[in-house]
């Protein structure tokens, strides 16, 4: 999967994201408010969205600023996450994973594949990268208020950090 630099920094228009809220679930909506939506080109150019936290855009600004200031990827590949070695093409994920999992000394290599890591980073880093904000906003939908049951938003949020 590829993502240019531009699609990344260009915003969406105010209709196009009035048309996409209104088809989101209520879930949907709370998160679609507290990330950046990119939509790409995938596989028979079919459009793929990315949802970036607040917390991964500034990592992304962070890397933008530095790939400006040092010479490590060339300055004509347009892509967010550049192949170092050349000067149109990205990283591809597929080999990279395919490539350690066999340095790594995995037993079975073949089994760590990008669609299976690809799925659990996304349930895992969505309830991660979450603040208490979100947190509760999730534990609220769940139908956990502080008001009625303190401990239940309280248990959510250690579970969590248990997590991290």
């Amino acid at each position: 999967m590829y993502l240019k630099i531009e699609t990344y920094t260009k915003n969406e228009s105010t209709s196009i994201q009035e048309a996409f809220g209104e088809s989101l679930t209520l879930v949907g909506k709370i998160i679609s408010k507290k990330f950046k939506r990119v939509v790409t080109g995938g596989k028979s150019s079919k459009p793929v969205p990315f949802l970036f936290s607040s917390l991964t855009q500034k990592f992304i600004r962070e890397l933008l600023e530095i790939r400006h200031r040092v010479d490590i990827v060339r300055k004509t590949n347009p892509y967010l996450f550049a192949n170092p070695k050349s000067e149109r093409s990205w990283m591809s994920g597929y080999h990279v994973i395919r490539k350690l999992a066999t340095k790594c000394g995995a037993k079975n290599p073949s089994l760590m594949t990008s669609t299976k890591f690809r799925k659990q980073i996304a349930t895992t880093l969505q309830v991660l990268t979450m603040d208490n904000n979100e947190m509760e906003q999730i534990a609220k939908f769940m139908g956990h208020t502080q008001k009625h049951t303190p401990s239940s938003i309280g248990c959510l949020k250690k579970y969590i950090r248990l997590l991290k």
